[in-house]
């Protein structure tokens, strides 16, 4: 499925293929890893290690390169002289718009000295000289050669068996190491440490074009943050109860939900700790969006404003797991929109991510996040 068709099918994650050599599997377990986090899980991500199941076919996986719409390779000494690796490539470069899907990061020396055991750096590589590039060439030539060789020994039923990795390695040699290496030396790379120590944001960016704007990249506190999400959230809403609640850890030693931000007007209840059982608890319970059109017309409900006609309550999820909400109330019934609603999950989820920069976490102490009163 491509992706037109999947925006067809409301599917809006982009799609990564992790292209690595198993030597190298440490650096792939960072990226993905990193990746996740830092985009609050919203690029699906393929790779052997769980893409690939018990007598699964890995050719099979490999193919299915052209269902991605990215394709990050891990590029180091090991993998420029891998045929599977090299056949994953050839995958992608037969496309002639690869160069809008293929990514890629380069390691150097310092990046397996500072990240793996391996003293003798054998896995670093220097594709941004002509004779580095010129180096694999010949190493495929040689591989091409020794496995002709080889064949010709064999007899015709044999040869026809193995005549088709003969032409993969020789399509490596004639033809995609020569448009890889080029490529890479032609484009503008980042090392890896460089990469992780932006949270791999040049990556994301390029999956994910408009990703400065899903969050608050300004807010470089609990105190911006949730001063800037509250009067957002109200400027959608145009109502006058809105709060913000996370999970932290109260005075009692206990985790509960705590609202960190609101804008209460009037002589509307305001409260602090969110009552176990409530709509906003079942929400932060369950992550699922609760809509009371009527609030009468829900069993259990709690009475916290007696103006109160509908309510809203969107989760907010890291990761996939809810750690907070962010409830509305109206004094009409049916009041909010389906536009409003996709507004406030856009809040939500621009709210999580920025979160996570700030190394927020369910466990943490409430009195380290400040309480946001807006009028």
């Amino acid at each position: 499925m491509n992706s037109t068709e999947r925006k067809k099918n409301n599917i809006t994650k982009p799609r990564l293929f992790l292209s690595y050599n198993h030597y190298d599997t440490v650096f792939a377990d960072i990226i993905e890893q990193q990746i996740r986090r830092n985009t609050n899980d919203k690029i699906q991500i393929s790779r052997y290690k769980t893409g690939v199941k018990y007598k699964d076919s890995f050719k099979s996986f490999m193919n299915s390169i052209e269902e991605h719409d990215f394709v990050l390779c891990i590029v180091s000494d090991y993998y420029l002289k891998s045929r599977a690796c090299m056949y994953e490539v050839g995958e992608v470069i037969k496309n002639h718009n690869y160069r809008k899907k293929l990514l890629f990061i380069v390691l150097s020396d310092n990046d397996y000295k500072a990240y793996t055991d391996k003293g003798n750096n054998r896995g670093a590589t220097d594709i941004y000289d002509v004779l580095g590039r010129i180096k694999y060439t010949k190493y495929w030539q040689g591989e091409y050669e020794k496995l002709e060789k080889e064949i010709i020994g064999l007899d015709i039923e044999a040869k026809e068996q193995q005549i088709g990795v003969l032409k993969e390695v020789g399509n490596i040699y004639r033809n995609d190491i020569g448009v890889f290496t080029n490529f890479l030396s032609e484009s503008k790379g980042i090392s890896f440490s460089e990469s992780f120590d932006n949270g791999f944001t040049d990556i994301i960016k390029w999956m994910i074009p408009d990703w400065d704007s899903r969050f608050f990249s300004e807010c470089n506190d609990y105190n911006i943050l949730l001063h800037t999400a509250i009067t957002e959230i109200v400027k959608i809403t145009h109502t006058d109860y809105n709060q913000i609640a996370l999970t932290a850890v109260t005075g009692n030693y206990q985790s509960g939900l705590v609202v960190f931000a609101d804008n209460i007007g009037g002589a509307k209840q305001r409260y602090r700790n969110v009552a176990v059982g409530g709509l906003m608890f079942k929400a932060a319970s369950t992550g699922e969006i609760l809509y009371a059109k009527d609030v009468q017309a829900v069993e259990d409900y709690f009475e916290a404003v007696i103006e109160t006609k509908s309510e809203l309550i969107v989760p907010i999820k890291i990761n996939g797991n809810p750690v907070g909400v962010i409830n509305s109330e109206a004094e009409v019934e049916n009041y909010y929109s389906d536009s409003m609603i996709e507004r406030i999950k856009t809040i939500a989820d621009r709210l999580a991510v920025s979160l996570i920069k700030l190394g927020y976490s369910s466990n943490i102490q409430s009195d380290v996040i400040p309480y946001i009163h807006i009028r």
